[in-house]
């Protein structure tokens, strides 16, 4: 298997790039009895794109790929606090669940609590395809089209973190009026994790300006058109195949997109889509169930992985007992605005 995080590439074959040192130095070659070439495709931020195509085999896969690598050059930087840390606001109850167990929950994206933010992506989507629809031919618009009429995929879980310290709004609206508690987290320190699978694993900020989301739905579009078109030349366009892997993509789309009228909270997500793994991470989950939430935890995913916890900053309105907090030698401070 070869990861090659600098082309966001994963899969049996070296990396299609040429002189990458993930790759092959020959441009055509033989697998398992089958001719395989480099084929060179279009460009994203002037830099072109590249993937092997296996003869006689739909390039289906290749989509997905490639608005992944998309994903990550347009929405993919790390955004952090000033002082270089994320934060996780939540109750009493809560803190006192991710101290003890060590792990933070991801939500299935459905069970999210507000209706119109898990909408919002596919209304983007809908406006983004619509505008482009003219230049696609039939067959692309038509699996566009099932893409937005179909239900919320499953199986793309979040966690959600915020660069805001010193917000009213979060100690309000995440921390229980102030008696809750921030945990204050190092993202370096999600390194391990999002490295366990990175095709899986996705550490992005949230999207909420218009041209930056409609941006994410263009470039899984544009790639979808372009590798239709070379598998109907070819005689290989398998309309099952591609459904598949543009239902996983266009999932994993959606938990990037919140409406501009949220954006005070300057949230970053992880989100993890166990379809897309390339180690079989979905036979590892146990999807679990608590008040109709469905949701697996950072350890169901690596157990290995330790919160990278740097404090707890407890809420101005927090009565809980400090004492019974497994804190094991963290900082424990009261907020102060």
């Amino acid at each position: 298997m070869t990861l090659c995080l600098t082309h966001i590439y994963g899969g049996v074959l070296p990396c299609p790039w040429p002189d990458c040192a993930e790759g092959a130095a020959d441009a055509a070659f033989e697998f398992n009895g089958t001719r395989v070439w480099r084929q060179r495709f279009g460009e994203v931020f002037g830099e072109p794109t590249y993937a092997w195509i296996i003869d006689g085999v739909t390039a289906a896969y290749v989509a997905a790929q490639f608005t992944r690598r998309a994903m990550a050059q347009v929405n993919g930087a790390h955004s952090v606090a000033d002082d270089g840390f994320m934060y996780h606001f939540t109750d009493e109850t809560g803190l006192r669940g991710i101290l003890a167990s060590g792990e933070l929950w991801l939500t299935d994206y459905r069970d999210l609590r507000d209706e119109q933010e898990i909408r919002d992506g596919q209304q983007v989507a809908k406006a983004t395809f619509d505008a482009l629809r003219p230049d696609l031919q039939r067959e692309t618009n038509s699996l566009l089209d099932t893409l937005l009429a179909a239900p919320l995929p499953s199986g793309v879980y979040v966690s959600c973190f915020c660069v805001m310290r010193a917000s009213s709004y979060h100690w309000s609206e995440f921390a229980a009026d102030s008696s809750g508690a921030v945990l204050e987290m190092d993202p370096l320190g999600f390194e391990q994790l999002l490295a366990c699978d990175p095709f899986a694993i996705q550490f992005t900020r949230v999207a909420y300006i218009w041209d930056v989301k409609a941006g994410l739905f263009a470039h899984l579009a544009t790639w979808l058109e372009e590798l239709v078109s070379f598998d109907l030349a070819r005689g290989l366009f398998a309309r099952d195949i591609y459904l598949r892997e543009m239902t996983q993509i266009f999932g994993e789309l959606l938990p990037m997109c919140k409406d501009v009228s949220l954006f005070r909270e300057r949230e970053i997500r992880v989100i993890v889509t166990p379809a897309q793994s390339k180690t079989d991470l979905a036979s590892k989950l146990a999807v679990r169930q608590t008040n109709e939430r469905r949701y697996i935890t950072t350890r169901d995913v690596l157990p290995s992985f330790a919160l990278p916890i740097k404090s707890v900053l407890l809420g101005p309105k927090f009565t809980g007992d400090i004492s019974k907090l497994a804190i094991d030698g963290l900082k424990v401070p009261k907020f102060v605005a």
